[in-house]
């Protein structure tokens, strides 16, 4: 199936979660979703952040990234999290808390679109959350001039 735009990928994402799927479970639908349309709303509208669909089951944003722009330490939800680099490489540190709430380093992840030239080669899709057994904390940030990426 072609998904020819944000529109029907939202409706697509959201009839999938109503008939018993799990955001984790959505990966290759998420990774199927090739249109350049969103490049619209971000000439349109000339800022990092904005909702391109939102209904009662799912939000779907997405950010621009700037040179050194990172977020702040965040928990993935306990819903999940899907990211989708759009254009542009990330990076991803990831944290642990011990059973004395102290914040330990685990690793580092680079999140690329591209693996050598043209858009699309490679795709990075992620899901985030925490298990039951810790919480997972994150910093996110832009490792090229600018990036793009999809978030739901």
């Amino acid at each position: 199936m072609i998904i020819r735009n944000l529109y029907q990928f939202g409706e697509l994402v959201t009839n999938n979660i109503l008939h018993g799927y799990k955001l984790n479970q959505l990966t290759d639908l998420i990774k199927s979703y090739n249109n350049e349309d969103w490049q619209t709303y971000i000439d349109k509208y000339d800022i990092d952040k904005i909702v391109v669909y939102q209904n009662f089951v799912i939000q779907i944003i997405l950010m621009r990234w700037n040179k050194d722009q990172m977020t702040k330490i965040n928990k993935y939800s306990s819903y999940g999290t899907i990211m989708k680099v759009l254009d542009g490489s990330m990076i991803e540190e990831v944290y642990k808390l011990d059973a004395k709430d102290n914040l330990q380093f685990e690793e580092s992840k680079d999140l690329l679109l591209n693996n050598c030239s043209g858009k699309n080669q490679y795709q990075y899709v992620k899901y985030i959350c925490n298990d039951d057994e810790a919480i997972t904390l994150h910093i996110m940030s832009i490792n090229d001039e600018i990036g793009k990426s999809l978030n739901i």
